[in-house]
């Protein structure tokens, strides 16, 4: 059954990333966006818990506000963002393919997201922003 769901997953993945590549600058891609959302925030839950301070739990962070953002402008894509979000969808699922247990305690707020893309009615503080970052960098000054 595990199995099974890596391998779906996995799929939906290489999906996104082709989707990513192709999709054109400035059109509507809101279900693409809310899918990544939900993967990508999958990650950036795990990363954040794994190890906060960490580069990539800010740039999965990172990323996510990115994709958030283009959903609040109209889920308009923006084709410059292409790569770092087919990379970060791959760091993405390896973190929950390594963490499963993070990853399942993160999907229902992450499907939430998703959902609210989808429906239009995500809100612009949905994300947090740096300052969740800020007790991380005072630890280790």
């Amino acid at each position: 059954m595990a199995a099974v769901a890596i391998e779906q997953q996995r799929q939906l993945n290489l999906d996104l990333g082709v989707l990513v590549a192709l999709a054109d600058e400035g059109q509507e891609h809101r279900e693409l966006l809310a899918n990544l959302a939900a993967i990508i925030g999958i990650g950036a839950e795990i990363a954040v818990h794994v190890n906060k301070g960490h580069p990539v739990a800010r740039r999965l962070h990172g990323t996510l506000r990115t994709i958030t953002q283009m959903a609040l402008d109209g889920c308009r894509w923006r084709k410059a963002n292409a790569l770092v979000i087919a990379e970060d969808l791959e760091a993405a699922h390896q973190l929950a393919q390594d963490y499963p247990q993070i990853g399942l305690a993160a999907a229902p707020a992450c499907q939430a997201l998703c959902q609210d893309i989808l429906n239009d009615r995500l809100h612009p503080d949905a994300i947090a922003g740096a300052e969740i970052y800020r007790e991380t960098e005072g630890a280790t000054a």
